[in-house]
This record gives structure tokens, sequence and C-alpha cells, in this order.
């Protein structure tokens, strides 16, 4: 089992070293074909400028993204340039399609996007609504990357959140590439005797099993929200575990535009420290 087409989405010059530190070497793990993409965004006015001032600040923008398309590249090639690995380069406008829909288009045939954690204060990236429209839409299992960096190889102390539902199913089989070669894999499931009670519940001792026959290094436990939410909860036993990567299913849907999800993604996807993979 393999990531064999790795996506990075790599949005701006800072975001780079984040997200290849996590990308690289699981290309090269997995002996992997690894694309960088960067899709330009779309220069915007606000209501509250002046018409006639317009063009010369739509002007400053596209030359604004023009520049930091090419220190992305840049960054890219030159973190890149000495690895092992086959690498391909993908600058696209955000002109036509949202960036999410760029994003979700060129990811439609890899095996693994990766992309970084959206940081609070970024206003295009909140309009964009990055990373969660590539989450729901892509079809394709997302590897979330703090924005604050600080992780490299990944993979080794997982944590699996599992509450029985098809979305951490998805995420779950979707992870076995990463799995398969971990030193330990917890699956984690909170406040199980609450859980049991759903007629749908699949106890996490059955996904154990399911996965110790794919050759995984996989353990049950348990644990208890102790008053917090969900979200917050994962996230202090992932980090009590030592845990390197959380695996988990994304909560939610798209309508409209509109996105609602369940309080547990939205705390991970705002608070976690380490890499979360996601699916939909």
């Amino acid at each position: 089992m393999a990531y064999k087409t790795i996506l990075t989405h790599l949005s701006t010059p800072d975001r780079v070293k984040p997200v290849l530190d996590v990308a690289v070497p699981l290309a090269r793990k997995h002996q992997a074909h690894l694309i960088g993409l960067h899709v330009v965004p779309v220069p915007h006015i606000y209501a509250i400028v002046a018409a006639e001032m317009s063009a010369p600040i739509l002007d400053a923008q596209e030359k604004y993204y023009r520049e930091q398309s090419e220190q992305v590249q840049e960054a890219f090639e030159a973190r890149t340039k000495s690895e092992d690995i086959a690498t391909e380069w993908r600058s696209v406008s955000g002109h036509i399609f949202p960036i999410a829909d760029v994003i979700n288009m060129h990811g439609a045939a890899a095996d693994l996007i990766v992309t970084s954690q959206i940081q609070p204060d970024n206003d295009w990236e909140a309009r964009a609504d990055l990373p969660i429209r590539v989450i729901l839409e892509s079809g394709r299992p997302v590897l979330i990357v703090p924005h604050a960096g600080g992780a490299t190889e990944i993979g080794k102390y997982i944590t699996v959140a599992w509450n029985g539902s098809r979305e951490a199913a998805r995420a779950t089989f979707d992870a076995l590439p990463l799995l398969d070669g971990a030193e330990q894999v917890k699956v984690l499931s909170l406040d199980p005797d609450r859980a049991s009670a759903r007629a749908t519940f699949t106890p996490s001792d059955a996904l154990t099993l399911a996965l110790v026959r794919q050759g995984v290094n996989a353990e049950a436990t348990s644990g208890s929200s102790s008053g917090a939410s969900v979200g917050e909860a994962l996230l202090t036993h992932v980090t009590q575990q030592g845990g390197d990567l959380l695996v988990m299913g994304c909560y939610g849907h798209a309508r409209f535009q509109e996105f609602i999800f369940g309080g547990a993604t939205r705390h991970v996807l705002h608070n976690a420290t380490v890499p979360v993979l996601m699916s939909h």
C-alpha cells in the first residue's frame, strides 16, 4: 500500500516549508510523484473602495500575486531539487474557477492532497473556504499541516478517532498507507459507553482487528471527554499519547455555499498542532 501521487497545495511562500517538510518525506517513503500546485488568487476590491481607485489597486494586487507565485515556485524547487523523487510544478490562475475548485480538479487524480491549516487572519483563505471545501468536495483524503509548522516525518505514532461513522471509516481506510508503516496505532473511542448505545455503532475492537489483519500494529483504546468538547478531548489525547498524526472523519455538508460542521471537525481544523488526515 502506498500513495503514488501526492498533490501539495502551496498557497504562500511562508507555507511552503511546513507543507513540504511533511510531504517530501512521504513522497520519498512511498516513492511518489510529488506535485506542487499554486493557485493565483483573484484580486479583490472591497465595496468601501471608491470605483475610481479600483483599477490601480487591482493592478497592484495582480503584480503582488504574480510575484508571490514566483516565490512559491522557487521555494518548491529549492526544497525538492536535491531529493530523489519525481516532482512537478503547476501554477494555475484562479480567475475562472474558485481556488478550491482548482485544487479539487487537480486533486481528483491524486492519492493524497496535502495542504496547510488556515490562518484565522487570512482574509482571502476565509473567502475561499479553504481547506474545508477541499475536504468535503475533492473525494480524496486530505492531510492538513498546522500553519505553525514543526512537523517533519509523520506516521510513527498515529491516533485514529473512531465513532463508528461512515466518515470515520472512510478516513481510517484512506489512511492505510500511513497506518501500515506506523510503529503504533491507537484506535481511540471517546465516551464509548455513550457511543455504544447507538444501534449503528461499530465497536473500536472490531476496527482494530480489521486493521491488524491488514498488518497494522493497532490497539483499541478509549477515553473520556471529561466535560470538554470532543474536538478538545481528541487533541488532548493525541498530545498525551505523543501522537504525530490524527486520522478522523470530517463531519459536515455543503449546501448553497454554506458549510455546516460538527463541533469536533471545526475545532480540530482550527486548533490542531499535529497534522490531521481527514476524509469525508
